[in-house]
């Protein structure tokens, strides 16, 4: 099976996607590994050398993370796990950013091969079962369209008082205020993501 010529990865490949992308070497005539966007949060595994001078390697994705409260408006939502544990296991001690219940980590077996061969790279799918499909749905976005990022300032300029938490609920000191959550298709749902822009408004 050939692979199909374009200029980026596409975002959440799923399936047999055998894909081929322009990538000039570093002068030295390294290959630039780290940069490699297609959505999913990816674990790098094993990497080794390929036949005449390429680079070879695997990753496997990460999962998601999923609240399983029933009467959380993020149930069974698929969130962007952390690659690290230490941040992993302090999200599970956090809990859910909307109700505060207890989270689950969706486990992953799906995989993709990287291969980095005269001026180009290539990507396909893992083999075997579960290999080349993920055991959830895409992520929420990670960048905040312009609209977006106007409507979460005017919020957060209204109630500067509010905590993040607070403009994602939708509450604050006991009284109902705008909340950020529905921004953007929800972005604003995840609460580090509101505490991070948050800080940047106010600044």
């Amino acid at each position: 099976m050939s692979f199909e010529l374009v200029q980026s990865f596409p975002l959440f490949p799923e399936g047999t996607a055998r894909i081929e992308v322009p990538h000039p070497r570093k002068e030295d005539g390294s290959y630039d590994v780290k940069n490699i966007n297609i959505g999913w949060c990816m674990l790098r595994q094993d990497g080794y050398p390929a036949a005449q001078g390429g680079r070879m390697f695997t990753k496997k994705c990460a999962g998601s993370v999923r609240c399983l409260n029933p009467m959380c408006m993020l149930e069974l939502v698929d969130i962007r796990p952390k690659l690290r544990q230490r941040d992993m296991d302090a999200k599970f001690k956090e809990g859910c950013n909307a109700c505060g219940s207890p989270l689950i980590h969706n486990t992953c077996g799906a995989r993709v091969h990287f291969l980095f061969h005269d001026d180009k790279y290539f990507m396909c799918s893992g083999k075997g079962e579960g290999g080349d499909r993920h055991s959830h749905g895409k992520y929420e976005a990670k960048h905040l369209s312009e609209q977006g990022r106007e409507q979460l300032k005017n919020i957060v300029c209204t109630r500067p008082e509010a905590t993040s938490k607070s403009l994602v609920v939708g509450l604050h000191q006991g009284v109902h205020i705008t909340s950020v959550r529905d921004i953007d298709n929800d972005l604003c749902q995840n609460l580090d993501r509101t505490r991070y822009e948050r800080r940047k408004i106010l600044k």
